[in-house]
């Protein structure tokens, strides 16, 4: 077994290639690097998973999580730079694609190495619509609302009120992240796009995912997956076989 190479931000393990491409994953809220640690070994070894670890959670949870989105992005761009001389993919899910659509504008701004594809999965695009939900669910009794009504967390694990103690503050503050007001007049990225999307998610559609169309001048798709807002789990085959697919070294070499 390949050892585990940690640092403040990204978990990784070598990949058996050294031209490998990097797919720099984000957690959605209250989740961690352990979201993404069974996909290496369900994806060809042209592709290396680099899920990142946010303050709060993990091997970092006694650091302070952030609670501006610009803070925790400009911290990022500074963290990662090295890691983004070689290609690299983005992907986030949910608060997770909020970040990684957030870091692809901070990125080009510095005349950084842009990402070769771009997957945003479980998200709206920032409106303002979203940002008032944002400010109804930051006390503690509507975030468990919330996670009830999104599914994905098992029933014994919102009845421990000690394990919700301990995860509640940092949701809390992810909550926070994804409330932060929507930037205007960027200019769309040259970036391919993917977006997933679960069929039963109560919190987005086809329609509304058609708005991340406006970040990209470059390919732009949609594909709709088996699943509540949390289909990762149950449709990882299909999500890791997209990815391969969208990274493969012909599609690459289109750009």
């Amino acid at each position: 077994m390949s050892k585990l190479n940690v640092h403040s931000w990204i978990v990784r393990r070598p990949p058996a290639r050294q031209d490998a491409v990097q797919l720099i994953c984000f957690p959605y809220a209250g989740g961690g690097s352990w979201i993404y640690s069974k996909w290496q070994r369900d994806l060809p070894d042209r592709i290396a998973v680099c899920p990142v670890e946010l303050p709060g959670r993990g091997s970092r949870r006694h650091e302070a999580p952030f609670t501006d989105l610009s803070a925790l992005v400009s911290t990022l761009v500074g963290a990662i730079r090295r890691d983004l001389t070689a290609p690299y993919a983005l992907f986030g899910h949910s608060l997770g694609a909020r970040i990684a659509i957030e870091l692809a504008v901070a990125i080009r701004s510095v005349r950084l190495r842009e990402p070769c594809h771009i997957f945003l999965s479980g998200a709206n695009p920032p409106t303002s619509a979203d940002q008032d939900i944002g400010h109804r669910i930051l006390q503690q009794e509507h975030l468990v609302d919330q996670l009830v009504a999104l599914g994905g967390t098992p029933a014994e694990a919102l009845a421990d009120a000690e394990l919700m103690t301990l995860s509640l503050p940092v949701l809390q503050a992810d909550f926070q992240l994804n409330d932060t007001p929507s930037r205007s007049g960027i200019p769309p990225l040259d970036v391919p796009i993917t977006v997933l999307l679960g069929q039963e998610d109560p919190t987005t559609c086809r329609r509304v995912a058609e708005r991340w169309r406006v970040y990209s001048t470059g390919s732009f798709r949609i594909e709709a997956m088996p699943g509540d807002h949390f289909f990762l789990d149950k449709s990882r085959t299909q999500v890791l076989n997209l990815i391969a697919a969208a990274l493969d070294p012909v599609s690459l070499a289109d750009r």
